[in-house]
């Protein structure tokens, strides 16, 4: 029997990074920081000009982004940048209180330095300004508690809501959040880790999921009320 016969998988290969992941990965920028606004046509043919692809690596990159919520898909119509309104907001973060709150619980299994560098990151960007960075260390501080799950699956499920969650602090810009509020509540948090007192960082942790869900959800509420306000 030959290599190749014993190997079935001899004659397979892979490429680490397709162009359609390329585009969609570009286009995941523009949405987030604004570039691309809610609601805007992702026209396949503008878009594939633009990157000198073909339509249908378009229509690969753009059911990338409906997979992740960026964008949504209507029937003979083509995709187009998702809206966020209020109630997605109360949804995203009754996922995130199914996902995180029992984690924090799971003390000894947090990686408390990896907590203790992102609070570190969340105060040199809020210092700095640099909002993609703030929402990086955010995210870090909290994909760090997911992760005491020890859960695959639950650190993929977080990871789905990552798009969603940095474009709800792209709209809402420099309205929400409080951001020496937020670091102070991951300073309590890992605290209260540090000290082994699981319950207390729950509690801190639901407190803190409570406000950030109330000022999005309040700023996105004000302008559905009110869309030609900024």
């Amino acid at each position: 029997m030959t290599a190749e016969k014993a190997n079935p998988l001899a004659d397979l290969d892979i490429q680490l990074e397709s162009t359609a992941e390329q585009v969609a990965a570009a286009l995941r920028e523009a949405i987030i920081d604004g570039r691309l606004a809610q609601g805007t046509y992702l026209r396949e043919t503008a878009l594939s000009e633009r990157f000198n692809v073909s339509r249908n690596t378009i229509r690969e990159a753009t059911q990338i982004l409906v997979g992740e919520r960026l964008a949504t898909r209507r029937m003979h119509r083509g995709a187009y940048v998702s809206r966020l309104g209020a109630d997605d907001v109360h949804d995203v973060y009754r996922v995130r209180r199914l996902i995180e709150l029992p984690a924090v619980k799971a003390v000894p299994k947090l990686d408390r330095d990896e907590l203790r560098s992102a609070v570190r990151a969340l105060a040199h960007a809020i210092e700095v300004d640099d909002r993609r960075a703030i929402a990086d260390a955010d995210l870090r501080f909290h994909r760090g508690i997911v992760r005491g799950m020890e859960s695959e699956r639950l650190e993929g499920l977080f990871e789905g809501l990552e798009g969603e969650l940095r474009l709800c602090m792209a709209l809402v810009g420099g309205s929400y959040p409080d951001l020496d509020g937020t670091l102070r509540d991951h300073g309590r948090i890992l605290s209260a880790l540090d000290e082994g007192d699981g319950v207390r960082a729950r509690e801190l942790l639901e407190g803190h999921l409570e406000g950030a869900e109330r000022g999005i959800a309040g700023v996105l509420a004000l302008r559905e009320a009110h869309p030609t306000a900024e």
